[in-house]
């Protein structure tokens, strides 16, 4: 049998081939792990964009949200010197009140005397019923301002008004 005879020149030429190949997969490899190097780098460069935008935003919302605390504070301070004033103005309206019924049951006549602060100067029927109307608007009980208590005085000093006016015609 024949074997066949390798040479040094064959043994060279299958190394080259053998080199050549293995060369070619390790520039492939090199190519993919440099692609995938690439795309790495990219998502980091993104990740990194979109952490700063993250704090931008968070910063931005920050800043917001104590811009809304600074609001409301200024806004509730509003409300609780509003309150106060108001109910302020409810005692003195009240203590008005008290005042000119003691002047009432004291015996005072004069219509113009008698009649309460909220229908100080009116002077005829037409009137009384158009102040009368404008009060019921305002202190009306299903109103912000209403007050039951006010109604049924403001109702009472009407009813003695319209009497009183009746009475002289």
């Amino acid at each position: 049998m024949d074997q066949p005879v390798y040479t040094v020149k064959t043994e060279q030429e299958l190394l080259h081939k053998f080199l050549f190949q293995d060369t070619i997969e390790f520039e492939k490899e090199k190519e993919e792990i440099s692609n995938q190097r690439k795309e790495l780098e990219e998502e980091r460069l993104q990740l990194e964009r979109d952490k700063r935008e993250f704090d931008r935003r968070m910063e931005y919302e920050k800043k917001r949200m104590e811009r809304e605390a600074e609001l409301f504070k200024m806004k509730w301070s509003l409300l609780e010197k509003e309150t106060v004033r108001l109910a302020e103005e409810r005692n003195e309206l009240n203590y008005k009140m008290n005042e000119f019924r003691e002047e009432v049951l004291e015996g005072v006549n004069d219509p113009q005397m008698s009649c309460s602060l909220l229908f100080r100067g009116v002077t005829n029927e037409l009137a009384l019923k158009k102040r009368y109307k404008d009060l019921m608007k305002i202190y009306h009980p299903d109103n912000v301002a209403g007050d039951n208590n006010v109604v049924l005085e403001i109702s009472k000093e009407y009813e003695d008004m319209k009497l009183q006016f009746r009475s002289r015609y």
